[in-house]
């Protein structure tokens, strides 16, 4: 049995349980008329020329998509959130397995014309989300439109490598934490690379205050996920955290009780004043670039840190 989180692996993709997924999927693509990616999986993927159905959405995301859907265990009434739900077939299947009114889409990147471009192709364009039917909101992940405890399940798809700043990345994973019901689960796949700064694994899940759902193996694959035209590469992990769902003792003599979902936040508060905060590691890191102290000197007198 494979491990619930864990690095992709192309092979994977071409397994029966994921080939069925990917097999909807690709049904799901051609009904709506999706972007065909097959050009650019071509530049990055030496193995996207053993995908045979078209038109094919983004390669990682035929590991990506059924990993996601594979872990969730998704049931018909479920409420799920897509974090970065953009304008992929990945949503539409949300919307068969869990029913189009149980699926809330959150995109800053909006594109109500689709005579217009968003700042990239994969933005949430209306005609899609209106076909789907779902519930749809224009937020970015620091601030979502929801309850506290809302969903069952929350979805984010390669979205974290998108996000620069740190402490974004940070409340946005926060919120994502928020919004999920005590006993649901959050899945997040996203990149991470041998040579260029971009994900930390044990980061994502610590910014969360989740816990891993299941087994979880950190060993790196042997061979690159995705070749850029430039030469770089980058690998993709899959994780699978839960909210957990039961009470434990505040403090020694059980006198009072908390939330377990709360103690990582709790604990932390206390851990982190004995901890080099994030301000400080950014500002390390701008010391070593041209100009460091300068640099450091201007962005603390406008509080960029």
């Amino acid at each position: 049995m494979l491990s619930n989180s864990r690095f992709a692996k192309f092979e994977e993709i071409f397994s029966e349980e994921y080939a069925g997924i990917n097999k909807e999927l690709i049904a799901l693509q051609k009904k709506h008329q999706l972007q065909d990616h097959e050009a650019i999986n071509k530049s990055r993927f030496s193995w996207a020329d053993k995908i045979t159905d078209k038109p094919m959405y983004y390669a990682a995301r035929m590991w990506e998509f059924p990993y996601a859907i594979f872990e969730a265990q998704l049931q018909m009434g479920m409420k799920v959130a897509d974090v970065g739900c953009g304008n992929t077939p990945f949503t539409a299947l949300l919307a068969e397995r869990v029913g189009a009114q149980n699926v809330t889409g959150y995109d800053p990147d909006y594109i109500q014309d689709d005579n217009i471009e968003g700042h990239s192709h994969f933005g949430a364009r209306k005609s899609y989300i209106d076909a789907l039917g779902i519930n749809f909101y224009k937020d970015g992940m620091t601030k979502m439109t929801a309850e506290d405890n809302t969903f069952d399940r929350v979805f984010c798809i390669s979205v974290l490598e998108h996000i620069e700043e740190l402490h974004i990345k940070q409340q946005g994973l926060k919120e994502m934490a928020r919004i999920l019901k005590p006993g649901g689960k959050l899945i997040l796949t996203f990149d991470v690379a041998l040579k260029m700064p971009l994900n930390d694994i044990f980061q994502n899940i610590q910014f969360t205050g989740l816990i891993p759902s299941g087994s979880i193996d950190f060993h790196w694959p042997e061979k690159r996920f995705v070749k850029y035209e430039d030469g770089s590469t980058v690998d993709v992990f899959g994780i699978i955290l839960e909210k957990p769902n039961y009470l434990l003792d505040a403090d020694y003599e059980g006198t009072s009780k908390i939330p377990a979902y709360k103690a990582t936040d709790l604990s932390m508060f206390f851990t982190e004043h004995y901890a080099v905060s994030y301000e400080q590691i950014l500002a390390a890191r701008d010391l070593k670039r041209p100009f460091g102290s300068l640099r450091v000197f201007i962005k603390s007198l406008l509080n960029k840190y």
